[in-house]
């Protein structure tokens, strides 16, 4: 019998990594991103093993910062799979990923867009380089799916978080980001669900090039772009912390 099952797994390239071997399909993004009954077209790309296990603490992570916020309530999908993400911290083997969580919670004081203060709230601290690392594996693989061919070794995703953006200092780099943006809003977004989107917007400068919107639970988090590692501005020399 298991010679029987390992004759019939799937031999092909990564995705992500380019390793050749044995093969599974990784969902992009991933299905607990989902309420039952998921979409039914969900982006899968082929994925080595060790990439399809590796990015799981990240990715609870991930759905974690974009389930408890306040501002994605309201929206159908996030309502939908918030208890089943409140029941996930009280696992035990989530118990030391609930404790850092929750001691990061403190109460501050609530402003409108305008300024205005409309009382207080609960609000934490997420790190960042975790959540910049599931966005980056999401635009690696929307990128294969895309162009059907992996992104070259020497190109990086750059991966901006909306919040971060907005705090970015006057520049150029940052209005051609802000510019790249508002074109890529132009073509219609890819939907799954109430639960994710993104624009895809292909660069003349070539096939490697490309701008990427990801919206979650209606709300647009990152601004993405692939280009060359050398020259490339990255986010952490720029942006505050």
């Amino acid at each position: 019998m298991t010679r029987g099952k390992k004759s019939q797994q799937k031999i092909g390239r990564c995705a992500f990594c380019a390793a050749r071997g044995p093969i599974t399909r990784e969902h992009l993004p991933a299905k607990s991103l989902f309420p039952p009954p998921l979409p039914s077209n969900l982006i899968t790309v082929p994925s080595c093993l060790k990439c399809n296990q590796g990015w799981q603490s990240d990715q609870d992570y991930f759905r974690l910062f974009l389930v408890a916020r306040a501002d994605t309530k309201g929206n159908r999908a996030r309502d939908a799979l918030f208890p089943a993400v409140k029941r996930s911290l009280s696992r035990a083997e989530a118990r030391g990923f609930a404790t850092s969580f929750f001691s990061k919670l403190e109460e501050t004081g609530r402003l409108t867009p305008t300024g205005i203060y409309i009382g207080t709230g609960i609000s934490t601290t997420f790190d960042f380089s975790r959540l910049d690392h599931i966005a980056e594996k999401i635009v690696r693989g929307l990128f294969y799916h895309e162009t059907e061919r992996r992104l070259p070794a020497d190109f990086r995703v750059a991966t901006y978080h909306e919040s971060r953006v907005r705090r970015l200092p006057s520049s150029t780099f940052k209005n051609d980001l802000l510019g790249f943006v508002s074109m890529a809003l132009e073509t219609p977004p890819r939907r799954f669900g109430s639960a994710f989107a993104y624009w895809y917007l292909p660069s003349p400068n070539g096939w490697a090039h490309s701008h990427w919107l990801l919206e979650f639970y209606g709300s647009r988090e990152y601004y993405c772009f692939t280009a060359p590692i050398i020259g490339v501005p990255g986010p952490s020399p720029a942006l505050p912390k």
